[in-house]
């Protein structure tokens, strides 16, 4: 979370203290960063509702939410490593953009090259 802002840090406390449990919980051993955030929002969509309320002043407020709640990935080092910067991958409206991919550490995986054919289409979800 090294890259959030304190005021940011604070807004989304709770939230990401949900992480390392929905880390664990994520069907595979890897996935993208709007499949973590879709899983984050089903499992806690209280706390979700809350946090993305904070940014309803915001023209973009999902997108807002989501850009930090994806920053917030990296301070969790211990669980999971970014395997690719930007792969396509549908947002939470479905609607096709860009995201990273990690993948949970201490499970066996090769690591991915950019001509892995992953990475060109992006994860099945």
């Amino acid at each position: 979370m090294d890259d959030l802002t304190q005021e940011d840090r604070n807004d989304l406390k709770e939230l990401i203290g949900k992480y390392k449990e929905i880390i664990g919980k994520m069907p595979e051993e890897m996935f993208t960063s709007h499949q973590f955030i879709l899983e984050l929002a089903r499992e806690n969509q209280r706390l979700y509702v809350g946090a993305l309320n904070r940014y309803a002043d915001s023209e973009t407020p999902f997108r807002t939410l989501h850009g930090l709640l994806s920053r917030a990935l990296n301070g969790f080092k211990e669980d999971i490593e970014r395997v690719a910067e930007e792969v396509p991958s549908e947002d939470i409206f479905r609607k096709l953009g860009r995201c990273a991919v990690w993948r949970k550490i201490g499970q066996v995986s090769p690591k991915l090259d950019q001509s892995d054919a992953f990475l060109r289409t992006g994860l099945p979800g």
